[in-house]
């Protein structure tokens, strides 16, 4: 943020004074950032050059739409300009800009520099600089996982672990992707399974009326968590969505058709018993995920991915797809694990790829500080 200052004039009089000038420091492509302007004093016309790859999407106090204000500039052919007559400000004294950066950069930062000139009555021009940073977010493997050796007597799932690392701030989504021979493999599957196969696990489906009783309380002191009503509600309804229009070919059908009776919104008296089955069932699932791949800001799509190793592969790649925030997507990390299958019969085996990651929080101003 540029530093306010002011002009006084021959006789000594303040004729102008940047009360501020802030320009947001930094953002991911494509984040709608802010950008404002305050001053006291007359002024004849506001210059706003700017980097090329700043564009410009709302302006607030301006009589015209934003883009009537642009002109061509001979300061660089990587800058632009706008050029703003005093008297197409609404009110005088300020100006409240919004935009964006589109390109993603292969650079971690990349600068965009904002120079903005006023040119008052008398013909002085007062100038002040400011920058804008994109980060760029990545992922890195820190730790491969060792070659698969399969024999006759290997218990299923094989456990795949993978050491991966994040810089970047705000929250990164990954997608996690196996594929063998250029076919997917892998098959990632949502909490929603976990949940039914724990709501099946319980019981709650053959158990009549009578048979259904409340849950003990005592977990929500233990956890300090309780998930609210509606969520639960909102659950309740998806479930049932999802148990009408999918197949689960590891439940029982006759199951799956009790469970779903049982989500139905007609159980009357026993509804809240079925919430609080729900609830309980719900965060023990969330609880179970975290568990398994702790990561703060970093959220897996597909958190359970599961591989189907064939006889005949001998090796497969796992995939890690990046993206943020704001949908960019950036750079899809690949590792490659091999398989040695000894086994008499070969056939299908199942593997389960555990990541576990290093969260490094790149602090902007940090970034900034070492330019």
């Amino acid at each position: 943020m540029a530093t306010p200052t002011s002009e006084t004039n021959k006789a000594g009089k303040e004729v102008f004074d940047l009360d501020d000038f802030f320009i947001a420091p930094w953002g991911l492509a494509t984040e709608v950032r802010p950008m404002h302007i305050l001053w006291e004093g007359e002024i004849d016309r506001l210059h706003i050059i700017y980097d090329s790859q700043i564009k410009f999407n709302e302006a607030y106090n301006l009589n015209q739409d934003i883009s009537n204000y642009m002109c061509e500039t001979d300061e660089s052919e990587q800058a632009k300009l706008l050029s703003i007559p005093s008297e197409e400000l609404n009110t005088p004294g300020y100006i409240n800009l919004k935009f964006s950066i589109d390109s993603i950069f292969q650079d971690n930062i990349t600068e965009h520099p904002v120079k903005i000139g006023f040119e008052l009555e008398d013909g002085d021009v007062i100038d002040y600089e400011d920058s804008t940073y994109t980060i760029r977010p990545r992922i890195s493997v820190i730790n491969e996982p060792e070659d698969i050796i399969i024999t006759d007597e290997t218990d299923e799932p094989i456990s795949i672990d993978i050491g991966m690392r994040y810089v970047g701030f705000g929250l990164a989504q990954v997608d996690i992707a196996a594929k063998g021979e250029g076919e997917l493999i892998s098959k990632g599957e949502s909490i929603y399974h976990d949940m039914i196969e724990a709501l099946i696990d319980s019981g709650i489906h053959k158990k009549e009326d009578p048979d259904l009783e409340p849950v003990d309380d005592s977990w929500k002191s233990e956890t300090g968590v309780e998930v609210p009503r509606e969520t639960v509600e909102d659950l309740a309804e998806d479930m049932r969505e999802l148990l009408s229009e999918e197949s689960f070919d590891q439940f029982d059908s006759e199951e799956l058709t009790q469970l779903a009776d049982v989500l139905d919104d007609d159980q009357g008296d026993d509804r809240e018993v079925v919430y609080q089955q729900l609830e309980l069932v719900m965060l023990n699932s969330l609880l179970d995920m975290v568990d398994r791949h702790p990561a703060e800001n970093v959220q897996l799509s597909n958190p359970n991915t599961k591989v189907e190793i064939e006889g005949r592969i001998t090796e497969f790649v796992v995939e890690f797809h990046l993206s943020d925030r704001e949908e960019n997507d950036y750079e899809t990390v690949e590792v490659a694990v091999e398989v040695d299958d000894q086994r008499s019969d070969g056939g299908m085996i199942e593997a389960e790829i555990n990541t576990e990651w290093d969260h490094h929080q790149a602090s902007p101003e940090e970034i900034l500080n070492k330019l």
